[in-house]
């Protein structure tokens, strides 16, 4: 089998189980691959927007720091294999492919025992990153939440930080039709004891994930009071801010555009700083100063020409919108604009 014919295997020919509430599938997929999910140095990412950017840069700062570094998104934009990476690269069509080969045998068992035993889609591409990570023996990762949290797949890794961007409107039919509600679905990452570090987010929703660090007795790090950026300067492609949290750093720059990508990268340091104290790693400001400067996140106010201008950006619900708009007063103000909307 060719990587090609995978990919069309997956997404058009292996048979797929309903996307049901519950951890039971993937749980038993796992257990029947010998739980490669463990072993690793995890910080699990949730959030309405901003995870994907979150996630990135955690990775980043992992990587900077030297450690075999895994990463987990979904979606993809543009091609499969960007959902699976280690230190900052894809991981090659044969790793892949061996990969679904592992998973593959497993879950055609479980495909065997009836409808509500067959993995989705999701769970499989998850199990598939898991054996990868196993595979390629990456010490430590950033693990991006599909759906929700609660009853997400990647909710069966036992995290040393869990982290919340923002939390607001979306997917309402599945997590709730109030900011509590789906609050509540977001929260269901954290774990006892475990350190949570939370984004940017309105009072009901932040009631919410008080209550349930409380109740789990983890300590709670928020954007606005036990951490927050300061100073900030946006330039289109190098933007600028001093931070303030478990560490203080003065002018970082930041490849990633508009104002809210400053909440999520300070967001992403104070979660890494979190880690590096659970862990016990040294941090290097430089590194940090790397990771932040030259990250990539494809889709997100991204200029993919100069001459003339042409950004793109993957908004698809209210925050994100407005998010948009902000970037398109700040950094294009002023500029005759034509707008392509898909």
């Amino acid at each position: 089998m060719t990587y090609l014919e995978m990919l069309s295997y997956l997404y058009n020919e292996r048979p797929s189980g309903k996307v049901t509430l519950g951890l039971e599938r993937i749980r038993e997929l796992l257990r029947r691959l010998e739980s490669p999910e463990r072993g690793m140095k995890l910080v699990h990412i949730a959030g309405t927007n901003g995870k994907g950017s979150t996630t990135k840069m955690i990775h980043a700062m992992q990587s900077e720091h030297g450690l075999r570094t895994a990463g987990f998104f979904s979606p993809h934009l543009s091609t499969f294999r960007e959902r699976i990476i280690v230190n900052g690269n894809f991981v090659g069509n044969e790793v892949l492919l061996e990969a679904f080969r592992i998973v593959n045998s497993e879950a055609l068992k479980m495909d065997a025992q009836g409808e509500n035993a067959k993995p989705s889609f999701f769970e499989f591409v998850t199990a598939m990153a898991f054996v990868v990570f196993h595979q390629m023996k990456t010490q430590a990762g950033a693990i991006e939440v599909g759906l929700g949290g609660r009853f997400d797949a990647t909710n069966t890794i036992s995290p040393v930080v869990s982290t919340i961007t923002t939390i607001d409107y979306d997917h309402t039919k599945i997590l709730g039709n109030t900011l509590e509600k789906i609050a509540f679905e977001k929260c269901g990452i954290v774990k006892p004891k475990t350190p949570v570090v939370c984004g940017e987010s309105k009072s009901e929703a932040l009631q919410i994930v008080r209550k349930t660090a409380q109740s789990n007795e983890s300590p709670l790090f928020c954007y606005g009071s036990e951490f927050f950026a300061d100073n900030v300067k946006l330039e289109l492609g190098n933007n600028e801010f001093d931070f303030f949290g478990l560490k203080e750093f003065r002018s970082l720059h930041l490849s990633l555009n508009g104002a809210h990508q400053i909440v999520n990268a300070s967001t992403a340091l104070q979660a890494f700083l979190v880690f590096a104290e659970e862990v016990g790693l040294e941090v290097d400001e430089n590194a940090i100063r790397r990771a932040l400067k030259n990250v990539v996140m494809p889709g997100r106010f991204e200029v993919i020409c100069e001459n003339p201008l042409v950004v793109v950006d993957g908004a698809h619900n209210k925050e994100g919108a407005v998010a948009l708009e902000k970037c398109i007063n700040t950094y294009l103000s002023g500029r005759d604009l034509t707008v392509v909307i898909g």
